[in-house]
């Protein structure tokens, strides 16, 4: 240990006085130019500068996916049964392993599902890659709603996706753009998906297609010896008034069936997340 007075600076010099390894006295004088201090503290100010601005990049996005969203991933693991007097509707038919919820928020086209359970003998590693992979050909092996999905772009830690679903007639088929993430927090498999606000810089609009405004899921999953515990938050505004009877199809049994596809494509093909 050194006490203050073994480092001695003379700022009117610009000389540092150190002690004498032999003595330990003060003995002997090394010069550190005052020049070369200047350099030290030009080069930490250009640094956090530097820094500085890509902090307010990364954060200067409307659509911007933060530590908060990661945070609301590993609390879906936690959700407790959503109440029936909120508008909540449990599918009548889920997985096996797996509560499914529904509703469709008051005034607006915007539905909003929830599912929390285990997918029984899967990896969590095959459940992340068949639900959260953006690969095109690898989403339609199992997915046969998918009519486009390409990675047009990435920004620090996230992929900007396009992605093109159909929609059962008559209406128009659906063009999501929107941020991707995915992370690994210890035991936890978690991942973002929000639309991006930009899109119309990113992706020329399509006549035949509406493209959506809102959109976001939240998902995890963990490995709980031979099976897998999942959390999922979806919340989808497909812009327009939607029928009574597509909610009610997409809570009790399209929700139901795309998780039933996610488990069988688990047990097809083991993929590793990109």
């Amino acid at each position: 240990f050194r006490s203050p007075s073994a480092f001695l600076f003379d700022w009117s010099t610009g000389t540092q006085a150190r002690p004498s390894r032999s003595s330990g006295v003060m003995s002997g004088l090394q010069i550190v130019p005052l020049h070369a201090w200047r350099l030290v503290a030009f080069g930490l100010l250009v640094f956090l500068r530097v820094q500085c601005a890509a902090d307010a990049e990364a954060g200067s996005h409307e659509d911007a996916i933060t530590t908060t969203d990661l945070e609301r991933c590993r609390e879906l693991l936690a959700m407790k049964q959503p109440s029936a007097d909120e508008g909540w509707t449990a599918a009548s038919n889920p997985p096996t392993g797996m509560q499914v919820w529904g509703r469709v928020e008051e005034g607006s086209s915007t539905a909003v599902f929830l599912v929390h359970g285990k997918m029984l003998n899967v990896s969590a590693e095959s459940v992340a890659s068949v639900m959260e992979g953006m690969d095109e050909a690898k989403r339609k092996a199992w997915d046969s709603s998918c009519l486009s999905m390409q990675v047009i772009a990435r920004e620090r830690d996230d992929e900007l996706v396009r992605w093109v679903v159909d929609m059962p007639w008559p209406l128009s088929d659906r063009e999501y753009i929107f941020r991707h993430r995915t992370a690994q927090d210890g035991d936890l498999k978690i991942a973002v998906s929000r639309i991006a606000r930009s899109s119309e810089d990113l992706v020329q609009r399509e006549a035949s297609l509406v493209r959506i405004n809102e959109f976001e899921q939240l998902s995890v999953a963990r490995q709980a010896g031979d099976d897998v515990e999942i959390g999922l938050y979806y919340r989808n505004n497909l812009q327009g008034s939607l029928p009574a009877w597509l909610v009610n199809w997409f809570a009790g049994i399209g929700l139901p069936k795309y998780l039933k596809q996610i488990y069988d494509q688990c047990h097809h093909v083991t993929w590793t997340t990109d």
